[in-house]
């Protein structure tokens, strides 16, 4: 509202209050998100190191099982797995990483001939 050459405060003050209530409620959203998100992701990362190291264990001490290659590629997903960020930082592209891991699971799956897909679950990787 203009009179003269006066404007109204009021559009400006709504503006910034709104501003203000917006990056608090955006910031709890985003905080309740990352948490979530990041849950999931270290559920994920969990139980492939956690197959890694329990096939690992089995193939070491079975020599009838054994074979070089599929230790060396578990070998390979545990170290993946342990290396994941657990960080946020943003020199660090975890899509990448994951990808890297999730394809090494796949390629220990293969070697293993046991199923990459869960079934019976409502987990989805």
């Amino acid at each position: 509202c203009v009179t003269g050459v006066q404007t109204c405060a009021l559009p400006i003050s709504g503006f910034e209050e709104g501003f203000e209530q917006g990056s608090i409620e955006g910031e709890k959203e985003g905080f309740v998100l990352g948490l979530s998100k990041g849950s999931e992701l270290g559920t994920e990362i969990g139980f492939y190191q956690g197959f890694a190291e329990g096939w690992l264990s089995e193939l070491r001490s079975n020599q009838e099982k054994r074979s070089e290659k599929t230790i060396i590629q578990l070998e390979k997903l545990v170290n993946l797995a342990s290396q994941f960020s657990n960080t946020n930082r943003k020199d660090v592209d975890i899509s990448d990483q994951l990808r890297d891991v999730r394809a090494r699971f796949k390629t220990v799956c293969s070697m293993l001939r046991v199923s990459s897909e869960f079934e019976g679950s409502n987990i989805s990787w």
